[in-house]
């Protein structure tokens, strides 16, 4: 059984309405749980299906649709995304957007990183922006592309 840096939160109604990360290691077991594991780990490309993009704006949307295009072990910056989705110089409102990401994980937002290589901020459920940065390197470093010089 594999064990992973984090635990999952999920609400779910007629689909998923959230997903919350905790900084506590996890097996991650329930069938919603490995869909959601499977869509990190680009083995799932239709688990958008299963969830409600209903209450997110437009913008958000591109942002976190282009997530998705990433590779699993690619890290990306707020201003590339910016100039991805058609909005050069908005990289503080992609910073926003990732900020209020209620699908951790399937939309990967821990991939964003500033463009000076640090890691900038993570929101999730973490008791302190410590332990928020650190369950991002972790996140990161699980897929193999963070390096410990960057930051």
């Amino acid at each position: 059984m594999t064990t992973f840096p984090f635990s999952l939160e999920i609400a779910k109604k007629d689909k998923i309405t959230s997903i919350s990360l905790r900084a506590t290691p996890s097996s991650c077991t329930s069938e919603t749980e490995k869909a959601v594991i499977n869509a990190w780990l680009n083995k799932s490309t239709n688990i958008e299906s299963l969830i409600d993009l209903d209450k997110i704006s437009e913008f958000q949307k591109k942002v976190l649709l282009h997530l998705r295009t990433l590779k699993h072990n690619e890290t990306t910056t707020y201003s590339e995304i910016a100039k991805a989705i058609g909005h050069p110089g908005a990289a503080r409102a992609v910073g926003s957007a990732l900020a209020k990401n209620p699908y951790l994980l399937i939309f990967p937002c821990h991939k964003a990183i500033r463009r000076d290589g640090g890691l900038g901020n993570f929101s999730c459920q973490a008791t302190s922006r410590e332990d928020a940065i650190n369950l991002k390197k972790s996140l990161i470093q699980y897929e193999g592309q963070y390096n410990e010089q960057r930051t």
